[in-house]
């Protein structure tokens, strides 16, 4: 596994970290407001719900970027310019964030509520790799586009990122800054 995969995972979960401790402040109004704009779909429920807000969207996507243009000025992304740092971090965010709404989107549909596992014991499991893996995927997605790695390398990466996702959000729980650790 390259050095640089394992630096964007950092910058990655460094950038979900920060975004969680900044979720907590109050933001502008605008950006508190969900993303579905309190919409509801043809079933009468929500789209995404009221913790799929604008500023954790906006949020993950500065702190990630953040992240990525830090770890490049400290020489640990040799081979990119700040330019270049600064646009994978942000469209990691971007992916990562994304990557969650279609998963949120079916969830409303089944009557989970944010945070809440699914009541069978059947679904339980395969929730929790979901919930675990849907952003993973989305920045996968992003590094496949933007970088050179082989398939093996990211498919490896995908693995320790689901790994370290499940981690980081028992870890954020744990501080109080999440409230659930799905």
């Amino acid at each position: 596994m390259s050095t640089e995969l394992m630096v964007l995972l950092a910058a990655v979960a460094l950038g979900g970290a920060l975004n969680m401790m900044l979720i907590r402040y109050r933001w502008p109004a605008l950006l508190e407001a969900p993303i579905d704009g309190g919409r509801y779909f043809g079933d009468g429920r929500r789209l995404f719900g009221d913790n799929k807000t604008w500023k954790g969207f906006v949020g993950m996507i500065g702190t990630t970027a953040l992240a990525t243009l830090a770890a490049c000025s400290l020489g640990v992304l040799p081979g990119r310019t700040l330019f270049e740092a600064g646009m994978i971090g942000a469209a990691l965010g971007l992916a990562y964030v994304a990557a969650e709404l279609p998963n949120s989107f079916v969830k409303r549909r089944l009557d989970i509520h944010p945070g809440q596992l699914c009541a069978s014991n059947r679904v339980r499991l395969l929730q929790l790799i979901v919930d675990q893996a849907d952003s993973v995927l989305g920045c996968i997605v992003v590094l496949a586009f933007t970088t050179a790695y082989s398939l093996l390398d990211l498919m490896a990466l995908a693995v320790i990122a689901v790994s370290v996702h499940f981690s980081m959000n028992i870890l954020l729980y744990a501080a109080g800054l999440k409230r659930a650790w799905t």
